[in-house]
């Protein structure tokens, strides 16, 4: 249960934005299935979407060691290829490190793009409604401006800083930090609300901040000992009932 004292005296709320604001369209796991089968590999829909559960963990720990933008081209590549392979093998599919290499050049081959989830615009504009300033906070390793254009939420948005902009990347506190100092705001009055459990909800507790698990998907997070929402619909209601 959400106690409405939990979100008191917020003035500022940042979101994480892959997989909690946009997501890919059409939808990673299809991509994930066409990529494979591309590569003479069969593999089902439902098991792909619970492995990536694990391969994000990874992304998210790897992140937090040694984030990506800092790594070379080669470390990349690398890098891309072991969450591969972690995400076949969580799926039940074993293959070599290079195999998994060559999937996962084919996934980033197949055309897609980003797109918002149904429940941000009217969020947004409920959240604006009633005088809190937004931001985001991202890994994201391109500029996040131009995208925020594409998107056409740029107006909504105060402040947004990626793993880029603060030379570290989620859950280290540092670019929590960052963007707390870009939007003038104190931890206390700030929240964050994204679908990772260690990047966004840990490494926003880590900074003092409030943070809410965004648990699109409706996993096991009951027994969580934070906020939990299935969407972002229940935010409004969240912050009317102070």
């Amino acid at each position: 249960m959400i106690y409405p004292s939990y979100l008191m005296q917020i003035q500022f709320i940042f979101f994480d934005l892959f997989n909690t604001l946009v997501h890919f369209s059409p939808p990673r796991e299809e991509i994930q299935v066409k990529a494979c089968s591309l590569n003479g590999l069969t593999i089902e829909l439902d098991m792909i979407k619970s492995a990536y559960v694990t391969a994000d963990k990874l992304l998210s720990f790897e992140n937090s060691v040694n984030p990506l933008f800092n790594r070379s081209s080669t470390d990349k590549s690398r890098f891309w290829a072991k969450y591969q392979q972690t995400l076949l093998s969580e799926a039940g599919k074993n293959v070599t490190l290079d195999e998994a290499g060559e999937i996962f050049k084919t996934v980033r081959s197949i055309k897609q793009e980003l797109v918002l989830y149904d429940d941000v615009i009217p969020v947004f504009n409920s959240l604006n409604q009633l005088g809190l300033n937004l931001g985001i906070i991202s890994n994201m390793d391109q500029n996040i401006k131009s995208l925020l254009l594409k998107l056409d939420i740029n107006q909504f948005i105060d402040v947004a800083v990626t793993s880029r902009d603060a030379g570290v990347a989620k859950p280290n506190p540092g670019i929590f930090q960052y963007a707390l100092t870009q939007a003038s705001v104190s931890p206390a009055k700030a929240l964050h609300i994204g679908d990772d459990l260690e990047g966004d909800v840990v490494g926003a507790i880590n900074s003092n901040m409030k943070a809410i698990l965004l648990d699109r998907d409706e996993r096991d997070n009951k027994n969580l000992e934070i906020p939990v929402i299935s969407s972002l619909e229940d935010l409004p209601g969240l912050v009317l009932s102070i």
